[in-house]
């Protein structure tokens, strides 16, 4: 019995939620003993992950939290289900689960529209990997939106901008299309923006600190001004411009540049104080829909996994596209 033996049955596992959600669970920690004979570090990163997810008591998750930032700073790969569609796109999952959105009233940085409240999300959902390419966008979508802009990068593994969010949600309907005509999308799941609620989540990974990292936030973590690093973290050399994504580490969820890089469009529209309980989106007209993330200009403060944003300007504001299901894309306008 081989690493792949295993990969293939927790990818198969999370289409068969809710019901599946132990099985999945189970399925990697049986991974994880196997690792543990291999004296693979994975092992400790999947059972800290895992009991972060699973009702921690305050001590445990004091000790079990920063032991699994630890292993990710320290280059440890995590092991996630993951799923590919028709044109390459990857997705991580992301289980089911209850968590605090926003961020404590002692956190650095911290501005009142984070005032924290409780979320639960009742179905797991498949978050995409990187932030959507100019190549995954001229597939579907078949326009090229950068051409011709100042200081734009153009590449295919570049992150697309210049997309407005009714752009964005453009890019999840036409997928959806597109993947279901040729077989690829269960039934029951659509493409489309995740909420703000499923993007803290996501970006979380299961932490409570400011980042997926930690209370700090470095240049060699994401792609933001290093010249302004969070929470005394030390000064580095950054970018000063957009970079091809996955260049920097996963949080423990296998998600990269959730922090920095390229803004990026949530569902919801934007209200002052965040939407709690259960699978919450702000559907209500407003001026301005929900950014997230910041970018490759922005601050170390303003990359963190709690920072909400309206209106960045357009050369910095992508989007991450998810697969949920089919219910959970309401009807925004």
């Amino acid at each position: 019995m081989d690493e792949s033996h295993f990969l293939r049955e927790i990818n198969a596992i999370p289409w068969e939620q809710p019901a599946g959600n132990d099985d999945y669970r189970n399925a990697l920690l049986v991974f994880a003993d196997w690792l543990e004979e291999q004296g693979d570090p994975r092992a400790e990163l999947i059972r800290l992950r895992e009991g972060l997810l699973n009702n921690p008591t305050p001590e445990q998750r004091q000790l079990w939290e920063p032991r699994m930032q630890a292993l990710i700073n320290s280059g440890v790969q995590p092991v996630v289900a993951t799923w590919e569609n028709s044109i390459g796109t990857k997705f991580c999952w992301c289980p089911p689960g209850t968590f605090v959105m926003g961020s404590p009233w002692l956190e650095k940085g911290r501005i009142s529209n984070e005032d924290q409240v409780e979320v639960t999300l009742s179905r797991g959902f498949w978050c995409g990997k990187y932030q959507v390419t100019q190549r995954e966008w001229e597939l579907v979508i078949g326009t090229k939106p950068w051409l011709g802009l100042n200081a734009m990068k153009v590449g295919s593994n570049y992150p697309v901008t210049y997309v407005g969010w009714g752009n964005a949600r453009e890019f999840g309907q036409k997928q959806s299309e597109q993947e279901r005509n040729l077989g690829r999308l269960p039934d029951g799941w659509a493409y489309g923006l995740p909420t703000e609620a499923q993007w803290e989540y996501a970006c979380r990974a299961g932490t409570t600190s400011a980042t997926a990292f930690g209370d700090q936030l470095s240049s060699k973590q994401a792609n933001f001004n290093g010249f302004e690093p969070y929470n005394g973290a030390k000064y580095g050399p950054y970018l000063e411009e957009m970079c091809e994504t996955g260049l920097y580490p996963s949080n423990a969820w296998g998600l990269h540049d959730m922090h920095g890089n390229v803004f990026e469009w949530c569902l919801d529209r934007y209200g002052y104080n965040l939407p709690g309980g259960t699978d919450p989106v702000r559907a209500v007209p407003y001026q301005y829909e929900v950014s997230r993330g910041g970018c490759w200009h922005s601050s170390g403060q303003e990359c963190r996994s709690a920072n909400r944003d309206t209106h960045p300007s357009r050369i910095t504001i992508g989007f991450r596209v998810a697969l949920v299901p089919a219910g959970q894309q309401r009807n925004i306008s």
